[in-house]
């Protein structure tokens, strides 16, 4: 039994040593790869819509009018882990819209034009999805160590995956920018794979 015990438990405290930050990594990782001004310019828009009673009003009249379905943008918060992931989703679903909407208040969002800041956007909306459902799975009450241990074992084999797919741009299980890539027939996804690999 101690034999067991040694050779288990170093084995997993190793491997959840590395994955300890996981929940953290989601905030990091836009300061790690580099995405702060991605990050910086959805907050400000959204912060603008919701900054102003008669901004936020307007908007969630505008998408009304549209009928999507969405009728209003997650505002954002440094504080709930799971904010950065929801904002950037609901960001994206909308980004047209809120385009426009903040054109027609005279806001600058020349950036919300560029190619290059709507990949980054897209990309950024992957990961910290991804790392919003690896997030989701590892918490609750009653998790044993072996069912968390396959979440990030999981998660790992996922994140090769999606490295394999950037390096080649077959982007089959990243959605948002295989969107880009239709758009964009050229889209380089080589930053991305490099990118990835900070994260593996």
């Amino acid at each position: 039994m101690d034999s067991l015990r040694n050779f288990w438990i170093p084995l997993v405290c190793k491997r959840l040593e590395v994955n300890l930050c996981i929940i953290h990594q989601e905030s990091l990782c836009t300061k790690l790869l580099g995405f702060t001004d991605v990050m910086k310019n959805v907050v400000q828009c959204v912060n603008y819509i919701h900054a102003q009673g008669l901004n936020h009003w307007q908007f969630k009249a505008f998408l009304e009018e549209l009928d999507l379905d969405y009728f209003d943008v997650v505002y954002f918060s440094a504080v709930r882990w799971l904010s950065r992931a929801a904002i950037l989703k609901r960001f994206w679903n909308l980004r047209k819209e809120i385009g426009l909407f903040m054109v027609n208040k005279q806001q600058d969002v020349a950036y919300s034009n560029d190619a290059d800041w709507l990949n980054d956007i897209a990309f950024l909306t992957e990961i910290t999805q991804q790392l919003s459902d690896l997030n989701v799975k590892l918490q609750g009450k009653s998790q044993l160590v072996n069912k968390m241990f396959r979440h990030i074992c999981s998660f790992e084999k996922k994140l090769q995956l999606f490295q394999t797919e950037l390096s080649r741009t077959a982007l089959t299980h990243l959605l948002r920018l295989a969107d880009r890539k239709v758009e964009m027939l050229d889209l380089d996804c080589s930053k991305y794979a490099e990118c990835w690999q900070v994260v593996c």
